[in-house]
């Protein structure tokens, strides 16, 4: 399968987010998947490392704007509406609800998410969270924690 990781920062801060894609992205490419990162050039505190040296060969990509083609596009949902300026994607697309400052309620991106946040994840095919604190309406929601063993734990479902 030919995986897309999709994210409105670039990997050179490498803060926590951005070192479990570099994390899962190896995981995926291990277990014979096609994985491929697109992100843009905003360094959050500057740029602290080369991308490259992590990524063991995975294609990386910076650039403000991105025509993603794979089977399946995983998307770092900043903020309504941010995703479709930045990815053209024409694949099944996952949401993935990482950064929690979208639930702020003094910021644009709060408001926004508040307002539009339900009309805006429809046009997704699932919602990744982590925890339960995300409100919104969609029927393909589901609940991971980081980092599950899977040969600990089976899922339910």
């Amino acid at each position: 399968m030919n995986i897309a990781f999709c994210t409105f920062v670039s990997l050179s801060c490498y803060g926590g987010i951005e070192v479990r894609m570099v994390e899962m992205a190896r995981l995926l490419t291990e277990r014979g998947h096609q994985v491929s990162i697109y992100a843009t050039p905003y360094s959050y505190g500057g740029r602290k490392v080369e991308p490259e040296k992590f990524l063991q060969g995975i294609p990386y990509r910076e650039a403000w704007r991105h025509k993603i083609e794979a089977d399946v596009a995983y998307i770092y949902y900043y903020s309504p509406l941010v995703w479709r300026v930045l990815f053209s994607i024409d694949c099944p697309k996952i949401a993935a609800m990482h950064p929690a400052g979208i639930l702020s309620k003094s910021s644009l991106r709060g408001w926004l998410f508040k307002t539009i946040g339900s009309q805006d994840l429809a046009s997704f095919d699932a919602v990744r969270i982590q925890s339960p604190i995300f409100r919104f309406k969609h029927n393909h929601v589901f609940r991971i924690p980081d980092w599950v063993d899977t040969r600990a734990f089976t899922p339910l479902q």
